[in-house]
């Protein structure tokens, strides 16, 4: 199923104040969602596969004000969660994949047939280190490593 170009205003829910995506896989891109609240995903709830991308979030409130992830795989990017002041994402089961962008908002090089280290920072939305889980390094859409999250570091 998808969701896209469209604006969700108002919503009210338990789980998923704006979406519930509950089965199949999901694909929700270039939304503006607002204005909604749940206990669970004050926008979206994931109980499936999902890919959430090149949205605008505003205004949202629950417990993940913006995704809550129950099960399945949630992979996003690219959405706008700036004016966000609660914690966008909660997680209770499943999978959470996220593509980076911009990186310290810059890019690093590394020249062929050299090696070096990469390291994701892992931290809640208030900046507290998170220790638990497990980062997926993908490269040109191929996993090259996973590592264990540790005291907010991922290398």
């Amino acid at each position: 199923m998808n969701i896209a170009s469209l604006t969700l205003t108002n919503g009210s829910a338990a789980n998923g104040g704006a979406i519930y995506a509950g089965a199949g896989q999901v694909n929700i891109y270039d939304n503006i969602i607002s204005d909604s609240t749940a206990t669970n995903g004050g926008a979206v709830y994931v109980d499936t596969n999902a890919n959430i991308h090149d949205n605008t979030f505003t205004c949202l409130s629950g417990n993940g004000s913006v995704f809550y992830l129950n099960s399945g795989v949630l992979t996003y990017a690219n959405n706008d969660l700036s004016a966000i002041e609660t914690t966008p994402i909660a997680v209770s089961g499943g999978s959470l994949k996220t593509i980076l962008t911009y990186v310290n908002a810059g890019t690093k090089g590394i020249e062929i047939g050299k090696r070096g280290n990469v390291t994701a920072t892992v931290t809640d939305y208030d900046g507290n280190k998170i220790s638990g889980g497990t980062v997926e390094f993908i490269l040109n859409e191929t996993s090259i490593a996973n590592a264990p999250v540790i005291d907010g570091s991922a290398t």
